[in-house]
């Protein structure tokens, strides 16, 4: 059963705006190239005691389709990072980005994409993101969500972190290129929001608070 979360979608720097689908909680495999489908708009429903926290996307590549052994597979501690213990269960509630990508023609933009999850038990269920959906062509462009989409006002379940630690691995969505870089994530950052698992709030000095500009674009995340 797929879980989706859809909202405006728009590019900035040289791909023109777009709709996509980008957002999903399960991954389709085998699917085909094919053009991504539009998605209503929706917006963060706001409020809540949640943490934003930055994480850097600079200069990773991507290589082939989730699960694959030579994906960038990277942990970052959410629960430090948002001022607690380290250890400290936590959930992810939220997801926003702005970032710059690249994608090796015929690879499309629209085939960059990221897998959330925690990093205790992986079970391709989490969080699949794929900024650049309705982009597909190859090329370089930039993508920024307009703040930090909610998940489970939109239909997806928030992801457990037991040991407050986020996993993400960088893939494709079609691998046009087997053992080898298909895209590159150049710069930019995901803001991950999160509270502790039982909903303790940190004191307001210990909130790192990400400020997004620009448009943003959530919904089914269709693979190709």
């Amino acid at each position: 059963m797929k879980a989706i979360l859809a909202a405006c979608a728009v590019t900035a720097l040289g791909a023109g705006a777009a709709f996509g689908n980008v957002l999903s909680q399960t991954n389709q495999a085998g699917a085909t190239k094919a053009p991504t489908q539009a998605g209503p708009p929706l917006v963060h429903a706001g409020g809540g005691p949640e943490a934003d926290v930055s994480i850097p996307t600079v200069g990773i590549n991507s290589f082939d389709a989730q699960g694959d052994a030579q994906n960038v597979v990277l942990t970052f501690n959410v629960a430090t990072a948002a001022g607690f213990a380290s250890g400290t269960p936590m959930t992810m509630s939220g997801i926003g980005w702005n970032n710059n990508i690249t994608a090796t023609s015929p690879s499309w933009l629209s085939d960059n994409a990221v897998y959330f999850d925690d990093n205790i038990a992986p079970d391709a269920s989490g969080l699949f993101l794929t900024i650049g959906a309705g982009s597909d062509f190859g090329g370089t462009a930039s993508f920024s969500s307009a703040g930090v989409l909610d998940l489970t006002d939109n239909g997806v379940p928030d992801i457990s972190l037991p040991n407050g630690i986020l996993r993400l691995e960088y893939f494709e969505n079609f691998d046009d290129f087997a053992n080898a870089i298909d895209g590159t994530w150049n710069s930019g950052a995901f803001t991950v929001r999160a509270l502790p698992t039982g909903g303790v709030v940190p004191e307001p000095t210990s909130i790192v608070a990400i400020g997004l500009v620009g448009a943003g674009i959530l919904g089914r995340r269709r693979r190709k």
